[in-house]
């Protein structure tokens, strides 16, 4: 199973290269809603003006690259791409996963992905922000809000960075585990109401005490979906320790 309904199913694209936050911080701010019943895509930004177009899963696809991987998609209504190249200033496609297509992800758990770039579900504690904050606040640097970090599922009530440890994780009739440490990169420093980078926290602050082995630093984990089912706000979440 790829993760959380429609997420990460589209992309936008450029000279076949798919685009990010990190190059385009604006991104943050646009806001889409997809009609589960119809496939209809809205796309919404403060000072433009709406647009909306149906997802098509089954068109004729291409190659884009997506990390260093090429990957299958389908270009979408040519108004939906007309639309984000209005907000970048440059031609761009909006292109989609074609439907029953997944990708593998190596992990302690292989997961199966559409569009993102390490995997299906991404997972993190309100106690591992807290302590990340606690920190901030000792720098006098402002708390940062859990969008920084665009997680599927924050967690409550588990010590912090209790995830790096867990096996899995399940809840409801859903169960998740653990794939690998969720590595952080630059999309962090970018504020999500915003749509602007924001200096260099909290990547620095992360460094001097989420260090990996080499460069990166981790919060959070990347999570593969083990049994499907239903996940909703609120659910209890049980979470299996590795031996």
């Amino acid at each position: 199973m790829a993760g959380l309904r429609h997420d990460r199913g589209l992309a936008v694209v450029a000279d076949g290269v798919v685009l990010t936050q990190r190059e385009h911080p604006v991104l943050a701010r646009v806001r889409p809603v997809l009609d589960d019943a119809t496939a209809r895509l809205t796309l919404s930004y403060d000072g433009r003006d709406p647009v909306d177009a149906l997802v098509d899963t089954s068109g004729r696809t291409r190659e884009v690259t997506l990390f260093d991987e090429t990957v299958a998609v389908v270009d979408q209504a040519p108004e939906l791409s007309a639309w984000f190249g209005g907000l970048l200033g440059r031609t761009v496609q909006l292109v989609g996963a074609p439907a029953g297509t997944r990708r593998t992800s190596p992990g302690a758990v292989p997961r199966q992905t559409v569009l993102s770039d390490e995997g299906s579900v991404s997972l993190h504690s309100e106690a591992s922000l807290e302590r990340l904050n606690g920190l901030l606040a000792a720098r006098g640097e402002p708390r940062l809000p859990a969008d920084r970090f665009r997680a599927n599922v924050v967690v409550g009530g588990c010590p912090a960075h209790a995830e790096d440890d867990a096996a899995t994780f399940r809840a409801g009739d859903v169960t998740l585990a653990f794939a690998r440490l969720d590595e952080r990169c630059a999309v962090t420093t970018v504020d999500q109401q915003a749509g602007e980078r924001r200096g260099p926290e909290p990547l620095r602050t992360l460094a001097t005490y989420r260090r990996l082995d080499g460069a990166g630093v981790a919060f959070g984990v990347y999570a593969a979906v083990t049994v499907p089912g239903t996940l909703r706000l609120g659910d209890p979440v049980l979470l299996d320790r590795r031996s």
